[in-house]
């Protein structure tokens, strides 16, 4: 009975590391689910829901409740969002994506995002120095 009972546990051992291995986990979720946030932009503000994702597919849900068109670029960079300043707008050297949100509207935007640190900003003009930054963490 003991070699069949380490046969039977060996097997269960095995098929959890072949799920694993093509990205499905305990629960039935594949490992590269893709994770959410929402970003609120207003006169002059830019406010994530969470400073930190898991990495993967992320998709950032847009809302603009001021009364101007605003954006969001999501740039990847070792310097924090308030030191991209260049002139009067900020470098967008390092750029994985961006969207463009009219008044009152709500727009998506879907990235594939690898660990490490990313600004979120506005850049639209004098919007990115009056505030409209933050940062972001993909652990």
């Amino acid at each position: 009975m003991k070699v069949r009972s380490r046969r039977i546990a060996a097997r269960r051992v095995g098929t959890a590391g072949a799920l694993a291995a093509i990205g499905v986990l305990a629960a039935g979720v594949p490992a590269d689910a893709a994770s959410s946030l929402s970003v609120k932009l207003s006169e002059f503000k830019l406010a994530p829901a969470k400073r930190s994702v898991p990495h993967g597919r992320v998709t950032f849900s847009v809302r603009n409740t001021g009364s101007t068109e605003h954006e969001l670029v999501v740039i990847r960079t070792n310097k924090k969002a308030s030191q991209l300043a260049k002139g009067g707008t900020a470098s967008e050297k390092g750029a994985v994506g961006e969207v463009e949100v009219g008044q009152g509207r709500t727009k998506r935007l879907t990235l594939n995002l690898s660990k490490g640190h990313y600004a979120l900003i506005c850049n639209i003009g004098g919007h990115y120095m009056a505030g409209m930054r933050a940062d972001l963490t993909v652990r």
